[in-house]
């Protein structure tokens, strides 16, 4: 879709390229940097400009002046897109960059048709439908004018129609009434001719407000901008991360785990987080990573940066990192009593200064080579990078998740530098855990390369009871990891069926004698108890199960969905025999399973979390720690079921009242799924009981069995009892799986529920 388009991205912090892979950003502001990369048509090169901390003016020249370097080459100016690339909150110089990228291409005998404004970043929950911005926050899409973002101290505004937002921020400048508008049914109906006959109607750097909720909807949108640019029509654009991707000719994204991050030889065995970003979810991340008691805490303490004790404060706090960072690893935070003004540009005043401080503490730290640096918040990310450790141009490497939270790794750079993954993590993006997540991926690829402490130690051996269907894919997914599983089930035909990725035993004390990991993914919280302790279930004839197995060295992993009482009984029965219980039940279902895509929930100390975490990364796509205890990922587990159990019942009981109406269930089923009322479940389980009810034969093709929805919900209802909380939706769910079971139904495919509400 690129074609021989050269896309130089301005962005205005260095959190734009989190959507893309592969491809190189300058942190120096040297053109003569961009200008190399874009000698090849089709390529991309982002500029790290950090304009949303210098002021209008500052801003505008910064813009001008890369611009005019990269159009001085012949070769680079070939086919060259501009974007300016912010945040899709709406926060920065709106108006005035692309006015000026606009003003030097004229400069340069380019006039400007259009600008467009896409500031949708998909994965983070920021959308525009009906011209109108949207940000989920907490689950909840809201108008990004009743947000925290729109209340910046600098770039507040209080419109989300963009038509109106755009009138605003230009002072009236650019009247509402002379925007374009390309709406989701010009791009879903109309498709690539319509957009291009939009397009083709702005003259005169005509701003178009670009709506897209999908990544196919910017697709359509960059196909027109080609065909446009083929016709020798100049465009440019303003927007958030996500349509760069389709621009540059991406699609997917490059997601890292530790077998991916290289951290080179010679660096220290820990490394550094730093927090910059004041926003709500830094603070929240930041607590999440204090409470996990992980890292040494190094706080710099804002005030003392604001008066005649600074030098005396950096000094300490350097000393203090450089030693912590021999023995652990370390975060650098500041206080989080934000220091700010009523005026704008004493706001950006106070804030420079304590960027300035965060940026010496790594320059003078960076001597000692950790292993590795996050940078948390866009500001903080960009200083951290270029004037902390020096790094003039990097290489995206991948996203820790799709779109969000990318990794660095410096092509050009000091030499104590050169090498060390350098994470660039915003200051708005990510749930509770994810900073923690980040340093537990991270601390798992300096595991990986560390020498053993102990050389004649044999490798980890994992011990596997249960080959059900998640069970068996799972085995297969670790087998394909290159772990070494000896695996059990009751059933001989499962044994067999995963002979190619795991030894077979003919029990499951077999499968754990000598074990370093036990993983147990059976059913219920009987058969959990049967297995460890027993009534024969565990298919060791002269055992009660595979308790005498288990040494004060093995780590028992619990992955089964079993309800936090069962895992706390489990301890309690274990103590003695050993402390190592980590509880990481999953989700997901069976496809997933065999691609190592599950969500895993995890409960468990952190060295016992430590020790399975290279299983846990090679199963799960997200297997966030949820708490210290076990018992904790169970009561994760609960809610997860509860969610998935009212969904399921909610689809079976939609489609089910849809039929009672006389309506086509297959068109029901695919108009509904394309809106607000579209769910996982409504359109994973909704769909197999479109099928189910064109052939009943279609419920017998179990991908998730009936029998563990009883028992699911039946946990959730035990668990809301032991807190006293009503759960009266979950209820009415348990009551459709408990009359399905009566009816026969346990070993039917879940998706039966519509059936049993049909009255079939």
């Amino acid at each position: 879709m690129a074609g021989s388009r050269r896309l130089l991205v301005l962005d205005d912090d260095p959190t734009g390229s989190q959507c893309v892979a592969g491809i190189d950003v300058a942190f120096d502001l040297d053109p003569a940097i961009p200008a190399e990369v874009l000698t090849e048509p089709g390529s991309t090169c982002f500029v790290l400009t950090n304009t949303r901390a210098l002021d209008e003016a500052d801003a505008v020249c910064l813009n001008r002046r890369l611009v005019a370097g990269v159009l001085a080459d012949p070769v680079a100016r070939e086919g060259l897109h501009v974007v300016s690339r912010s945040d899709s909150t709406l926060r920065g110089h709106v108006i005035a960059e692309p006015v000026a990228i606009a003003d030097e291409l004229a400069a340069h005998d380019v006039a400007v048709d259009a600008i467009l404004l896409v500031p949708a970043m998909l994965e983070a929950g920021r959308y525009t439908e009906g011209d109108v911005h949207y940000a989920v926050v907490d689950g909840v899409p809201r108008r990004v004018e009743d947000t925290d973002f729109a209340r910046d101290a600098t770039f507040g505004y209080t419109r989300s129609d963009l038509r109106e937002f755009l009138e605003e921020r230009s002072g009236g400048a650019v009247r509402a009434a002379d925007v374009l508008s390309i709406g989701l049914d010009d791009i879903r109906t109309g498709g690539v001719g319509r957009v291009h006959e939009i397009l083709a109607a702005a003259r005169d750097r005509r701003w178009v407000v670009v709506n897209a909720t999908e990544y196919s909807d910017m697709e359509v949108v960059a196909e027109a901008v080609s065909l446009l640019e083929a016709e020798g029509r100049t465009l440019i654009t303003r927007c958030g991360p996500s349509f760069v991707r389709p621009l540059a000719g991406q699609s997917g994204a490059q997601v890292v785990d530790p077998a991916s991050i290289t951290i080179p030889a010679g660096r220290l065995a820990h490394g550094l987080v730093v927090v910059g970003s004041h926003v709500g979810l830094t603070t929240t991340q930041l607590r999440a990573v204090q409470e996990r008691g992980t890292l040494v805490e190094v706080e710099l303490h804002v005030p003392s940066l604001l008066d005649d004790r600074r030098e005396q404060h950096l000094g300490e706090v350097v000393e203090r990192l450089r030693a912590a960072l021999q023995e652990d690893d370390c975060v650098l935070y500041t206080s989080r009593d934000l220091v700010r003004s009523d005026d704008p540009a004493e706001s950006l005043a106070i804030a420079r200064s304590v960027s300035d401080a965060v940026v010496e503490v790594v320059r003078r730290v960076r001597s000692v080579k950790p292993a590795w640096v996050v940078a948390k918040g866009g500001i903080t990310s960009h200083e951290v990078a270029a004037n902390g450790l020096g790094i003039r141009r990097a290489r995206v490497e991948g996203q820790f998740w799709p779109g969000q939270v990318s990794l660095f790794s410096a092509q050009e750079a000091p030499e104590e530098v050169m090498g060390a993954p350098y994470v660039v993590f915003p200051g708005n993006v990510g749930g509770e855990q994810a900073l923690a997540d980040v340093v537990d991926r991270l601390t798992a690829a300096v595991a990986a390369v560390a020498p053993a402490p102990d050389a004649a130690r044999a490798p980890a051996t994992i011990g596997w009871i249960g080959l059900g269907a998640m069970g068996a894919p799972m085995v297969r997914t670790a087998g394909a990891a290159g772990f070494a599983v000896r695996a059990f089930d009751l059933s001989s035909d499962a044994r067999e069926a995963v002979a190619d990725a795991a030894t077979p035993v003919n029990g499951a004390l077999e499968a754990a004698t000598g074990a370093d990991i036990v993983v147990v993914m059976v059913a219920t919280p009987a058969q959990l108890e049967s297995v460890l302790f027993g009534d024969g279930t565990s298919g060791a004839p002269g055992t009660g199960g595979i308790a005498p197995a288990l040494t004060a060295d093995t780590t028992l992993l619990i992955m089964s969905t079993v309800g936090p009482a069962a895992i706390e009984a489990t301890v309690t029965a274990l103590e003695g025999i050993t402390t190592h219980v980590v509880d990481a039940p999953v989700s997901g279902g069976v496809a997933r399973a065999g691609t190592g895509d599950l969500l895993i929930m995890v409960g468990g100390a952190e060295p016992d979390v430590a020790a399975v975490r290279p299983l846990l990364d090679a199963l799960a796509a997200n297997a966030p720690v949820v708490g210290p205890r076990p018992g904790d990922g169970q009561r994760f587990k609960v809610v997860n079921q509860l969610l998935c159990g009212v969904h399921i019942a909610a689809a079976g009981e939609a489609l089910a009242l849809a039929d009672s109406m006389g309506l086509d269930l297959t068109q029901v089923h695919e108009v509904l799924n394309t809106g607000a009322a579209a769910s996982f479940m409504f359109g994973d389980r909704g769909g197999r009981m479109v099928e189910g009810a064109r052939d009943g034969a279609a419920f017998d093709e179990v991908r998730s069995a009936l029998s563990i929805f009883v028992k699911d919900m039946g946990l959730v209802s035990e668990a809301a009892r032991e807190v006293g909380q009503e759960v009266p939706l979950a209820a009415s769910a348990e009551a459709i799986y408990q009359r399905g079971s009566e009816l026969g139904h346990d070993r039917k495919d879940d998706s039966i529920v519509y059936r049993v509400l049909r009255g079939e």
